[in-house]
């Protein structure tokens, strides 16, 4: 049981973290189905089972000042697109 919760925790981590570096508003996910919430847990959920957790964090590592896109291996790309907004211009 620990060993599940000891995943979820490192998984939220890196999922926050990517929606980070992507630029991700991940208060939008309240659009992408009815219930804001359960979609977010979907979100973090699927990024519990993703089996590249290690790579993942080298990618975050390598990409700490952002990225335009998560990598393809993250299952939660395609959903971290459609979270993302456009930088501010100056």
């Amino acid at each position: 049981m620990f060993g599940w919760l000891k995943r979820m925790d490192r998984h939220s981590e890196l999922f926050t973290h990517m929606a980070t570096a992507v630029n991700a508003d991940l208060g939008k996910t309240t659009g992408l189905s009815s219930g804001g919430a359960d979609s977010l847990r979907s979100l973090m959920i699927r990024c519990s089972d993703c089996k590249n957790a290690d790579t993942c964090g080298e990618w975050l590592t390598a990409h700490q000042t952002g990225a335009t896109s998560a990598p393809a291996f993250c299952l939660n790309r395609d959903a971290l697109a459609q979270l993302s907004k456009p930088e501010k211009e100056s």
